[in-house]
């Protein structure tokens, strides 16, 4: 004869508190509580951040949702160059850098960060690190661009496409040692506007803008070779991203080439998967964080994000009592 087990699965276990790790699914019951309890995946959602001190469009950020810096940037009064903390909750004055970032690209930490291309002239290659309070210029791409990729650590990051002055998509990369940029290999589909996302062995490049025309494009990089990934949704330029490259995500930007959108996306390292919006439409938005905690700060002024920042907390496995309720 079947036992319950054999028909109904496993029993529910009865346990004196939790367990330490439980696992997605697993279901038991708190005998100290006197409830019966269980693993679900939460629901993901982008909540307000707080306000910066000086909005603007087309800085670079870098770090973590918790641990942010934002830098550089310019409104239709001029170009910035200070710098801004984010410490999950606040935005805070930091120190200016040491030229202007404006449409450039950025990677690392908010202890250990890299600002490079963009700036003025537009062709501008200018690199400089971030020590957590001190910025400092150091050597300069090898050629110079702006509106590229970036990703990666401050000692080893990875610029990708950008363009010339004569706005047209590049095909170029360049590897940065901790110490200077060597070029590496060419992108499959040169183009400006992009957004990346990952390490310099391990990238994501999607979207951006040939020259002729907004393209969906999404390429890979090992360290060693660009290939052709499954295309984004849609054709995106001034878009944000954080997290890594088998767990990525793309948000805002001009998709398709309507107005600025509030779209999520994310990305497993083979399929792309429509995420919940966020509250205010954006692009020339900054993003930094991982795919389960990230950040977007900032953007143009018709994007309505202003100053304003959101942050994201992706699907997560939490305890939960269950009810019949």
């Amino acid at each position: 004869m079947a036992t319950f087990k054999e028909i109904r699965g496993q029993l529910i276990k009865k346990y004196t508190t939790d367990p330490a790790n439980p696992l997605e699914g697993q279901m038991w019951y708190n005998s100290t509580t006197g409830t019966l309890k269980g693993v679900v995946i939460g629901t993901a959602a982008w909540s307000s951040g707080g306000n910066m001190v000086a909005g603007r469009r087309n800085g670079v950020t870098f770090g973590l949702q918790t641990a942010a810096i934002f830098a550089g940037g310019h409104t239709p009064a001029g170009v910035f160059l200070n710098s801004e903390t984010y410490d999950g909750t606040t935005w805070s004055e930091g120190s200016n850098i040491t030229t202007s970032t404006d449409y450039g690209a950025a990677a690392g930490t908010s202890t250990a960060g890299l600002a490079f291309a963009g700036g003025v002239p537009v062709s501008g290659g200018k690199t400089q690190t971030y020590n957590g309070s001190t910025w400092t210029e150091v050597n300069s791409l090898t050629t110079g661009r702006y509106d590229p990729g970036g990703s990666g650590t401050d000692t080893a990051a990875l610029c990708a496409g950008g363009s010339p002055p004569a706005n047209t998509g590049s095909p170029l990369s360049e590897e940065w040692n901790g110490t200077g940029w060597t070029e590496g290999e060419d992108l499959g589909t040169g183009r400006y506007k992009p957004t990346q996302f990952g390490t310099q062995t391990a990238a994501v490049l999607v979207g951006g803008d040939t020259g002729p025309a907004n393209v969906a494009n999404v390429e890979e990089y090992n360290g060693a070779s660009w290939t052709a990934a499954t295309a984004y949704p849609g054709t995106v330029t001034y878009a944000a991203s954080a997290g890594i490259s088998t767990a990525g995500l793309v948000f805002l930007g001009d998709i398709d080439g309507a107005a600025y959108g509030v779209v999520t996306n994310s990305y497993d390292g083979t399929a792309w998967s429509l995420e919940p919006s966020l509250a205010n439409a954006g692009g020339n938005t900054e993003g930094c964080g991982t795919s389960a905690l990230a950040l977007a700060a900032s953007g143009g002024p018709a994007s309505g994000r202003t100053d304003g920042s959101e942050e994201w907390n992706g699907a997560v496995a939490e305890t939960q009592t269950i009810t019949t309720s």
